[in-house]
């Protein structure tokens, strides 16, 4: 905030040029279900560059309109950030900066702008003003638009809102009953609570194993968080630990593309 002033965070949430992408990993074992779901994956891509290109000439205007303004936009921690530098790179008051955790820039921003972002979900629970960025063409998608009772879809629109709340600063009215149905917030270990999710779910399943429910224990995550890009290495022996603590027998483990692993039971 000392640096940048009262700025304008924008997140995005589109990941599509992601960094270590080579192609759609092969999932499946029979090939009608393998194409079924790289045709899910693409029609995900064609959506999501309709709402990035929608998303860039709302904040392009914007950017025009509000010289002294600034603004932030932080790019999908697993993307390549060439596509904000190409679009926003000659305007003097944008930057381009993906560094640290996102916490503290929420924090010290004027306002954070999302199109179906877990960053404005972040914002609104901190007590920012949000505003939620819509495609005329395509429904929104995203807890927050769901719990804002509004949306921006156009570019006056857009540029207005921004323009009030630098004039009347006031945090974002949201619908609190249908955030804490949809999120749970625990002082609990995170891992144990997804793990016996995970397990009430499995028990009704073939083949599912109830009497390992007592060892979900062992899976206190050690350290607590992953390192920002954690090794083959480091996989394995976390998912051999969870698989002793589980008795889920060997899992074959292959590396998609940067921080992501595609996990497969062994055998049968």
């Amino acid at each position: 905030k000392q640096v940048f002033g009262n700025f304008i965070l924008v997140s995005d949430n589109f990941a599509l040029e992601r960094l270590g992408y080579h192609g759609m990993a092969r999932i499946a074992e029979d090939q009608t279900t393998q194409s079924r779901l790289q045709a899910e994956f693409e029609l995900w891509e064609q959506q999501a560059r309709i709402r990035r290109k929608h998303f860039t000439a709302l904040l392009r205007h914007a950017v025009k309109k509000l010289p002294d303004q600034q603004f932030i936009i932080r790019p999908h921690p697993r993307s390549h950030p060439r596509w904000w530098y190409e679009h926003f790179g000659t305007f003097r008051n944008v930057q381009v900066i993906n560094r640290h955790a996102v916490e503290p820039w929420i924090h010290a921003s004027r306002a954070v702008v999302s199109m179906g972002c877990t960053t404005g979900l972040q914002a609104l629970v901190a007590g920012k003003p949000v505003i939620e960025l819509a495609t005329p063409s395509l429904e929104s998608h995203g807890l927050v638009s769901r719990i804002l009772p509004r949306h921006c879809d156009g570019q006056k629109e857009f540029t207005g809102e921004l323009q009030r709340l630098r004039e009347e600063y006031s945090p974002s009215t949201y619908n609190r009953a249908e955030l804490e149905r949809s999120w749970v917030n625990t002082s609990r270990s995170s891992t144990k609570f997804i793990a016996r999710a995970c397990h009430r779910l499995a028990a009704s399943l073939p083949g599912g194993n109830p009497a390992a429910q007592p060892r979900v224990e062992g899976l206190d995550p050690e350290p607590a968080k992953w390192s920002e890009n954690p090794t083959t290495q480091t996989v394995s022996q976390k998912v051999r630990r969870a698989c002793a603590a589980l008795d889920c027998g060997p899992i074959a483990i292959k590396k998609v593309s940067m921080g992501v692993w595609l996990l497969r039971k062994m055998g049968n």
